[in-house]
């Protein structure tokens, strides 16, 4: 099933993930900009699906704090240094397999045409082998938990949680160079673009964009970071129906945020626009036939939908709702507006 109009609560990663595992906004659960713990008492989603018998995962990026907790997850690899087990991470990886060079974003060098501008200087190719990469590094971790699982009767939750197509313009081949920049549709930059960036201070300068050959070749590694995440999942569903799981697995894609990708001459999130604070949300559950979902879903909305159709008991004090009835005869009494908050985070890096 594809919702098409499907928003986070708040177009900042930690709020946004804090959020959905939680079903509550962003001033309910403490979490309004990046970097600030939860308030005493949240609970999230991993925790409750523990408590019900469920064995859970994640692999890649969880971005929340204190770094040191495992937030209800019986296994944990992350793609930085967060969780209890930080020696099963992506960044120890390289550090080991490349003897202590290994940062997870390493650029080949020449590959960059703007080193000294605060946005440019995202772009590059990865350094090191593909299989390297986050993004297959990732699917490689997730395989090997559905593995594992094939052969326990237990219940699973496992997330998957890919950075890209987030900053920065990093990828390796063939994925760097899949898209021409020059062959690619990009908004036109307003006649002032370049005298607003100039105004910009600090790291605000990295939100705001002037150049359209920049535009154009950022915007081609995004698209081409998509490309190499569609591949990846198309290998993990794979192997999801190889081990004969896919009939019984709720699978669930979505973001935790949008990107401008150069409207109104902006790059990143962080924004009250649709590019965003419009996300992606698909959804593939056993007896549920494709269509379209056109009804405005939060994604405070993810976690009660899930729990229900589990079977498993909702905990008080969730804000969303589950959007199960949508998914099959309808509501007709769907909420028909979506509330998305923006705390003091134009500071932050993008």
């Amino acid at each position: 099933m594809f919702f098409s109009n499907a928003y986070t609560v708040s177009p900042v990663c930690c709020p946004a993930r804090a959020s959905v595992f939680t079903s509550r906004y962003p001033h309910v659960h403490g979490v309004t900009r990046n970097g600030l713990p939860y308030n005493d008492g949240e609970i999230f989603l991993p925790s409750i699906l523990r408590h019900h018998g469920y064995h859970t995962a994640i692999a890649g990026k969880l971005h929340y704090n204190p770094h040191r907790f495992d937030f209800g997850f019986d296994d944990f690899w992350t793609y930085t240094n967060e969780g209890p087990t930080p020696e099963r991470g992506h960044i120890v990886h390289l550090r080991k397999k490349y003897d202590g060079d290994g940062g997870k974003w390493a650029r080949k060098d020449g590959t960059c045409p703007w080193p000294d501008d605060p946005l440019g200087r995202d772009v590059g190719l990865f350094k090191y082998d593909k299989a390297d990469f986050e993004t297959e590094w990732i699917t490689d971790r997730s395989i090997e938990y559905l593995r594992a699982r094939a052969a326990d009767r237990r219940p699973f939750f496992l997330f998957s949680s890919y950075l890209k197509p987030h900053s920065p313009s990093v990828e390796p081949e063939p994925f760097f160079s899949r898209y021409d920049p020059n062959a690619i549709r990009v908004p036109r930059l307003p006649a002032d673009a370049k005298a607003v960036r100039a105004k910009a201070e600090g790291r605000l300068k990295r939100k705001h964009i002037d150049d359209e050959r920049m535009l154009r070749v950022m915007s081609a590694l995004y698209y081409g970071a998509i490309t190499h995440i569609d591949e990846e999942l198309a290998r993990l569903f794979g192997e999801l129906k190889r081990l004969g799981l896919a009939d019984n697995t709720i699978v669930l894609f979505t973001a935790d945020h949008g990107n401008m990708l150069g409207d109104r001459a902006l790059w990143f999130k962080d924004f009250m626009y649709e590019g965003s604070a419009h996300v992606p949300l698909m959804m593939r559950a056993p007896g549920v036939k494709p269509r379209q979902v056109k009804q405005v879903i939060e994604n405070i909305d993810l976690m009660p939908t899930l729990l229900d159709i589990a079977g498993l008991p909702a905990p008080e004090g969730m804000q969303g709702r589950s959007f199960r009835k949508l998914m099959t005869a309808g509501d007709a009494s769907w909420k028909d507006r979506c509330i998305s908050d923006l705390t003091s985070t134009m500071h932050l890096e993008g």
